[in-house]
């Protein structure tokens, strides 16, 4: 398939994979053309995955995020035969909102990944094992997040005499 490319919006096709990279917030034009491409692409190759890149240094605030993701969520729930759905951004504001349109979008299965776990998240969705990737990052925080799927963290209880609220920080707030 032709690279689709539009002023916010970048759409590749390779190995089954439908490359969607998000510079800012998707003009309804875009979303049409987006959407037309992708529905091409599950005609022309049948089921499917898609790969989202976006990052929060290319939305000028919180507002625009919300806005650009809400876009991504809309074509998301229209593309006819996507399975699965990797969302890789530096934001947890997408990340933690890619998993509630995850838990919506029927037939649909959709993952985050922070920004330095690429190589994850296309493991993931060519279906191989996450433990065989090589970190993209020394410190990539979700390295073999399949095996921790299936192996829950230990509990651990907090002191009984220790306040919560102590460690509470609200100048660092990451969108």
């Amino acid at each position: 398939m032709t690279p689709l490319k539009t002023e916010s919006l970048d759409l590749d096709f390779k190995e089954q994979i439908a490359h969607m990279s998000v510079s800012g917030v998707i003009d309804a034009e875009s979303m049409r053309e987006g959407l037309d491409w992708l529905t091409q692409a599950g005609q022309e190759h049948g089921a499917f995955n898609i790969h989202v890149r976006m990052a929060k240094a290319d939305f000028p605030d919180l507002g625009a995020v919300s806005k650009g993701f809400r876009a991504v969520a809309d074509v998301l729930r229209a593309v006819p035969g996507a399975d699965k759905c990797a969302v890789v951004t530096d934001s947890m504001f997408i990340r933690n909102t890619a998993k509630v349109e995850g838990a919506v979008i029927p037939g649909l299965t959709i993952r985050a990944f922070g920004s330095d776990e690429d190589s994850y998240a296309e493991a993931w969705l060519k279906g191989e094992s996450l433990s065989d990737v090589e970190d993209d990052a020394p410190d990539a925080t979700y390295a073999k997040a399949d095996a921790a799927e299936t192996k829950p963290a230990p509990k651990t209880k907090p002191e009984p005499s220790a306040n919560p609220w102590d460690k509470l920080k609200m100048s660092n707030v990451d969108y």
